[in-house]
């Protein structure tokens, strides 16, 4: 056989084959080109040649292409509880428990929207509210795809919950408490928290801070952490050069109108 031979010098039935790779056609014009071609074989070594690549591009081209998994796959649809949640961006956000019975509960940022009983099937076992009790959901962040929710059980407990949307369950699971206050008679005991982006690195820190305090205002038991999201939604302690960032003087608990 001759090769590397011009195209005008090529055997009629080799240079149809040479076209096909020079001008690339669809794939199913080299099926029926070689099917032409089988039919009227110029020479044994061409008809050999032929069958071989008959046989090849039959099955090529039997072959259904490939679909794409993304292609196939249903678009997510976003979270029935999303209705309840106002979306918010954070840039640093404190957040902070009170009593429904205070005087300045009127201007709580953390009010929060009641969920109805047909939603509780989407909340986690710990997340759902006694009978004669709710759960009211605050905001989305936007940033990080999390859920702050407010527990309001007693006059004496007031909590605010950080949850995550699980996709297999359809439902909120509990991340972990991120404020809190409970009184008893001469003593009270609080934690703030709250979400920022220490190093503008698109992942948010949790800078947790509690204390306990006394009918005098006397200060006890003081705790200072710094959290950073592990990949997964949860928090971690994050590291010393981190950390460093979040001044411990710049994170002031808010104080209550009343110990009552």
């Amino acid at each position: 056989m001759q090769e590397n031979l011009p195209e005008r010098q090529m055997p009629g039935t080799f240079r149809k084959v040479f076209n096909y790779f020079n001008f690339a056609p669809r794939p199913p014009d080299i099926c029926q080109l070689l099917i032409s071609i089988s039919k009227r074989p110029k020479s044994k070594q061409m008809k050999n040649l032929c069958c071989l690549l008959l046989l090849g591009f039959a099955i090529a081209c039997q072959t259904p292409p490939p679909q794409s998994a993304d292609k196939d796959k249903a678009p997510m649809q976003a979270p029935p509880v999303n209705q309840y949640f106002e979306e918010i961006n954070v840039v640093k956000m404190h957040l902070f428990a009170i009593s429904d019975s205070l005087p300045d509960a009127g201007n709580y940022p953390y009010t929060g929207k009641a969920l109805p009983p047909e939603a509780f099937e989407h909340l986690e076992k710990n997340l759902r509210p006694d009978d004669g009790q709710q759960v009211f959901g605050c905001y989305r962040t936007e940033n990080s795809d999390h859920y702050i929710l407010r527990l309001s059980h007693q006059k004496d407990v007031a909590k605010l919950v950080l949850a995550k949307w699980e996709e297999t369950t359809g439902q909120l699971t509990k991340i972990m408490d991120l404020a809190y206050i409970r009184c008893d008679v001469n003593v009270c005991w609080q934690q703030d928290a709250w979400l920022a982006d220490l190093d503008d690195s698109r992942t948010l820190e949790l800078i947790v801070r509690k204390h306990t305090r006394d009918a005098s205002g006397a200060v006890s038991d003081e705790s200072f952490e710094v959290l950073t999201d592990d990949g997964t939604g949860h928090f971690i302690k994050t590291n010393e050069q981190l950390a460093s960032l979040a001044v411990k003087e710049n994170y002031v608990m808010h104080q209550r109108v009343s110990n009552k």
